[in-house]
């Protein structure tokens, strides 16, 4: 393959639209040859792939491995006649601690509820007229913006009626 060729395909590649044979053939272009300096780019990122697909261990590896599980049984043993004697009783004895640890902290909780005395109202304005007046402006002012939804949903149903409309007709 000529480096035109490739160019192409790498573009092609680079868009997402090559198969899998294309692929492979930019794998070979890229492989042993000498390249251009100007795909001397692709050529590295080709090669990155190719010795990430063949992942080798070193030689000493089996040995490494077979030395490790050759010593992990002596590092696992224990002397079980030293702990297991006194392992229970201080099992036993965190045990006991933490419940009388928690029987302390619950009974330290006040589980008492006082009754509430009687609410008190307190007013906020000493004139009923005054109060009147605030109340009635509070009123108005939510009675109008509920005027402003009704007209939305006014609207709303006009839509609605039209359709039902359009469906009628679209049915004869």
């Amino acid at each position: 393959m000529d480096s035109n060729k490739a160019k192409q395909l790498l573009e092609r590649y680079w868009a997402g639209e090559t198969t899998l044979q294309e692929e492979q053939q930019l794998r070979h272009y890229f492989a042993g040859r000498q390249v251009p300096a100007e795909l001397a780019r692709e050529a590295a990122l080709f090669g990155y792939f190719a010795k990430q697909q063949q992942p080798t261990l070193s030689p000493a590896f089996d040995q490494k491995v077979l030395q490790s599980l050759q010593e992990a049984p002596q590092a696992r043993q224990r002397n079980i006649a030293d702990t297991g004697d006194i392992a229970w009783f201080w099992r036993l004895a965190a045990s006991l601690v933490l419940i009388a640890g928690a029987a302390y902290l619950l009974s330290r909780i006040d589980t008492t509820v006082e009754p509430a005395g009687p609410v008190e109202y307190v007013d906020t304005y000493q004139d009923p007229e005054k109060a009147f007046r605030e109340t009635k402006k509070a009123l108005l002012l939510i009675s109008n913006q509920m005027s402003v939804g009704h007209q939305q949903v006014h609207k709303i149903t006009l839509i609605n009626e039209a359709e039902k409309k359009i469906k009628k007709q679209l049915k004869k």
